[in-house]
């Protein structure tokens, strides 16, 4: 028998969790690393941190075309971060970021993603968050 409540919809990875935030600046942590569809791709979950409720996901890709962009993110992310050594991704879980996120629409479902069209791809240090 399969039995859940709406708690525990909104809850889950593929609620509704995103329309409890509009575009906009946001304190986030990570909350969760995932392997991705591709390989060298990572999926990034991210909670906002005041209501620990998530935000959105993003992917970061160290391969082809898309590799310079994970490495901003990364570097944002972690500032520890060296090229070429062994890096841990689940070290990620629990780094604090700010995230500048607009809404994006893929495959008929809109939801927030970090904005491309800024500076670091809407990733942003800690120590630019004011308090």
């Amino acid at each position: 028998m399969i039995k859940y409540s709406e708690e525990d919809v909104k809850n889950s990875d593929g609620g509704e969790y995103k329309s409890n935030f509009e575009a906009g600046s946001y304190y986030c942590e990570v909350k969760e690393v995932r392997d991705g569809n591709r390989p060298n791709q990572y999926g990034i979950c991210f909670k906002e941190v005041n209501s620990g409720n998530v935000i959105c996901w993003d992917n970061l890709t160290f391969a082809g075309r898309a590799l310079g962009i994970a490495h901003k993110k990364i570097k944002v992310i972690d500032p520890s971060f060296v090229v070429g050594e062994d890096f841990d991704e689940q070290t990620l879980v629990g780094k604090r970021v700010n995230l500048l996120l607009e809404n994006e629409t893929f495959n008929g479902r809109t939801s927030l993603r970090p904005k491309t069209k800024s500076e670091n791809f809407g990733y942003t240090v800690e120590a630019d968050v004011p308090f």
